[in-house]
């Protein structure tokens, strides 16, 4: 199950993020395909377009939650293909190592995500007001 950074599924395969399979990762986008940013509403939910500040940060929750959940499935699942290739070589040695890196992946690509949003609160803690 491929990790969704903002309710998205993200390919771990060779295509960008928008499935344009190119390097500089727009180049297959679409006025169709929304960003990750509007499907959270955009920088309008933020400034006030009508919506309530409880649905963005729920809508904010559920995305957040959705990717830790997903992260958190692909570790269990690298843990099981790693556990039954070693207990009873069910599972084939390059299926594991897929599933591990995969895994591995997601966790980084986690903590990036992680490190960016401490990043920004911390600038706008700097802010004065």
């Amino acid at each position: 199950m491929p990790i969704s950074p903002i309710g998205r599924t993200m390919p771990l395969t060779g295509q960008d993020y928008w499935g344009s399979g190119g390097a500089s990762g727009t180049s297959g986008r679409t006025g169709a395909q929304a960003s990750p940013v509007s499907e959270l509403g955009g920088a309008d939910a933020l400034a006030g377009s009508g919506q309530s500040r409880q649905a963005v940060e729920s809508r904010f929750v559920q995305a957040l939650s959705q990717a830790i959940d997903e992260v958190d499935g692909l570790q269990q699942t690298a843990d099981a293909s790693s556990i039954s290739l070693l207990a009873n070589g069910q599972t084939e040695l390059h299926q594991a190592v897929i599933a591990t890196e995969k895994a591995q992946l997601a966790l980084q690509f986690a903590l990036q995500v992680r490190n960016k949003v401490i990043d920004a609160y911390q600038e706008v803690m700097r802010m004065q007001v």
